[in-house]
Parts: structure tokens; C-alpha cells; sequence
């Protein structure tokens, strides 16, 4: 097939110029229907092509005949990813040549940041790659990941079911594959017990049946040892309030961190250092006065 712009030669099945990349193609506005450039008319509805120097301009863009089209701005340039029939491609901005030598079968919809990174399914498994450069950061070895709820170039990849953290930048495991569960804030659960990661250790060790999380609060809600007992613990290990109770409620009258303490069927009342044994039944807790 011979290229109207710079009559160079290409073979019955390019849909473009393997020389200018002007397209071979053309497609009908009446019917849908791909015929060959220099087509007079549609061979599926007869439709004549009135000026072919203007079907020419407008399917210059090599871009037309893929599916879907996404164009992706990122911190060091932008990329376009391409969908053909659930066949995924990564484009180079300027040549729109792919800019890996396979495809891919999902990528990251909910990307909104700015990265040169994103997050690409191969053959069932996901990996990082840097989109502008064509650079692999990391193998196609994980079975899952999730997104960040907060700043930052680490997330949860899971791997042979267990997640860790890996640094999305430069493909680094931050925290060792070994973990039933991380959450958002960093609670890490092992063996069937929590326990929390601080700068990527163990700041509380996994022994915890439930263990509260207060990221977005100053108020520190109970947690319940396995031991079977409560008490109170902050992010860093500190015992605010023993792990010796066999309930805790937690109040916050007027912005206060009010607890109410009960071993066996005595209460006591524990707020801001302020303390009362556990000598109390429940209504009488509630009448004293912590403030």
C-alpha cells in the first residue's frame, strides 16, 4: 500500500506509514467503515469521500483507530496509555510508538497525582513503571497493591498473599513481605495480632486482638491485648493506661479523653492522669468529678 504524503511502500496490513507515519486508513462518517486512504468511496454504504486531502488531515492523528485514549500528565513529561479490545499500551508523547515491547491487561484508572510511575497489570500481576522514560521499577511479581491515602511514594503490595510496602520511586521493599494486613495508617497485623509500624519498625509488636487507631485524632481510643484485657497505647509503645482491665468506654465530653474502667464488676475512671480505682459501681463512676 502506497503512502499518499511521501509515497513510500508499506504492507497491506499497516495502518500507517511505516516512513512518515501518515495514516493508511480512513474511516466512513456515515458508517464506521475503514477502507484504504485512497478510497473514492465507502465500500460499505458508497459514501464518496469528496476531498481526501481533508481525510487526510483530520486522521493525521495515528490516535483515531485505538479504542480508548488517555493522555497523562506527569512530573517529568506525559504518556498515553491506549486500549484496544482490553489490550493495554503505553504510548510515547511525541513518536506515539509504545513505549514497552509488550502490552498490558490493567492499569491504575484512579491515578490522579502527577507521577512519572504508575501501576501496570502483565499477565495477572502487577508492577511499577516509569511511564515517561519506559523504565521498569519493579518486576511484574505482585498480586495486588492499594493506593495511598495520604502523601508520600510507598504503598502496600501484596505478594504470595502477604503485603508489605514498596517505594514506588525506586522499586525499594520498605517493609518485608510478611504481613496479613497494613492499613492506611501503618497497623500491621501478624499471626492474627496487631501491632504498628513506625519509620517501617514495630513500634507496638504484633499482640493485640484489637488495636485503635487515632491518626486523625488526638483522642486515643482502647485496645484489647490477647491477654483478653484492655487498656490504652499510643502509636510509639507508650501505656497510657494498663492492659489490666476487663472493659474499657471510652467518653469525650467537652473535647476530654474520658475512660471508664472496670475489673470484674467495679468501675473506676481514668482521665488525662487523673485516676479512680475501680472501688465504683457504674452510676457512681458517672457522678464523680474528673474535671
Amino acid at each position: 500500500m502506497k503512502c499518499l504524503k511521501c509515497n513510500s511502500n508499506n504492507s497491506d496490513t499497516s495502518k500507517y506509514c511505516c516512513e512518515c507515519g501518515a495514516p493508511l486508513l480512513k474511516k466512513c462518517n456515515e458508517c464506521g467503515s475503514i477502507c484504504s486512504i485512497s478510497a473514492k468511496f465507502c465500500p460499505q454504504c458508497g459514501k464518496r469521500f469528496d476531498d481526501i486531502n481533508l481525510d487526510i488531515i483530520k486522521y493525521q492523528n495515528k490516535l483515531t483507530f485505538h479504542d480508548y485514549v488517555f493522555i497523562k500528565k506527569a512530573h517529568s513529561g506525559s504518556y498515553i496509555i491506549v486500549i484496544d479490545k482490553g489490550v493495554i499500551q503505553i504510548l510515547n508523547i511525541y513518536s506515539l510508538k509504545p513505549t514497552f515491547d509488550y502490552t498490558f491487561d490493567s492499569w491504575d484508572y484512579d491515578q490522579k497525582d502527577y507521577q512519572d510511575f504508575t501501576f501496570l497489570r502483565r499477565n495477572g500481576k502487577w508492577g511499577i513503571v516509569n511511564a515517561v522514560t519506559g523504565k521498569l521499577i519493579t518486576d511484574f511479581i505482585y498480586d495486588d497493591y492499594l493506593r495511598n491515602d495520604h502523601a508520600g511514594t510507598e504503598f502496600r503490595m501484596k505478594q504470595n498473599n502477604l503485603w508489605g510496602k514498596v517505594d514506588a520511586l525506586t522499586g525499594k521493599t520498605m517493609v518485608p513481605f510478611i504481613y496479613e494486613k497494613i492499613e492506611f495508617d501503618d497497623r500491621v497485623k501478624y499471626h492474627g495480632y496487631w501491632g504498628w509500624l513506625t519509620d517501617h519498625v514495630l513500634s507496638i509488636p504484633c499482640e493485640y486482638i484489637n488495636l485503635s487507631s487515632y491518626r486523625f485524632s488526638d483522642n486515643i481510643y482502647p485496645s484489647e491485648h490477647r491477654s483478653g484485657k484492655w487498656g490504652v497505647i499510643t502509636q510509639l509503645g507508650k501505656i497510657v493506661i494498663e492492659f489490666e482491665y476487663d472493659e474499657i468506654e471510652y467518653h469525650e465530653p467537652f473535647g476530654h479523653s474520658l475512660y471508664y474502667l472496670r475489673k470484674n464488676d467495679k468501675w473506676g475512671l481514668y482521665c488525662e492522669g487523673k485516676r479512680f480505682p475501680c472501688t465504683y459501681t457504674k452510676e457512681e463512676v458517672k457522678k464523680l468529678k474528673w474535671y
